[in-house]
């Protein structure tokens, strides 16, 4: 199991309009849509997709969880957020919604512009501090959105 990142900024409330149809079926490829991506600390490893990597190669490389797991295991997105991309592989479930992703440490960083590395922190906190965790951001997803 694994532990959020702490955030002063949960991802948005849902709206009082309507759930849109929940389906396992895998997500849609091409197109460039808004999405609201966080980040995910892990303090353990996740068997969602790929039970063989560990907490730190979890943290360190360039991973995404997705609401269409196992159907989205080991494709990609490509996230764009004020002029920064990053491209990363679906290896968790999440439960944000359609519309929200989470992002690996060093996957949220590489977004927002920041060369922190997860691998020279020992928390959540102080990674959080050092790329000054927004909470969430608003970011175009192509790909795997």
């Amino acid at each position: 199991s694994y532990a959020p990142a702490p955030s002063s900024n949960a991802p948005p409330a849902p709206s009082s309009a309507a759930p849109a149809p929940s389906s396992h079926a895998p997500s849609p490829s091409g197109g460039s849509v808004s999405q609201t991506i966080s980040w995910n600390w892990f303090a353990s490893s996740t068997t969602d997709c790929d039970g063989s990597l560990s907490k730190d190669t979890l943290n360190t490389g360039f991973y995404i969880g997705s609401e269409h797991v196992p159907a989205d295991c080991g494709k990609t997105a490509t996230f764009t957020f004020q002029g920064h991309s990053v491209t990363a592989t679906v290896m968790w479930r999440t439960t944000g919604g359609t519309s929200y992703h989470e992002l690996s440490p060093n996957a949220f960083a590489k977004l927002l512009g920041s060369g922190a590395n997860a691998a020279n922190f020992g928390s959540a906190p102080e990674f959080q501090a050092a790329i000054n965790d927004p909470g969430h951001v608003t970011a175009v997803c192509a790909g795997v959105c």
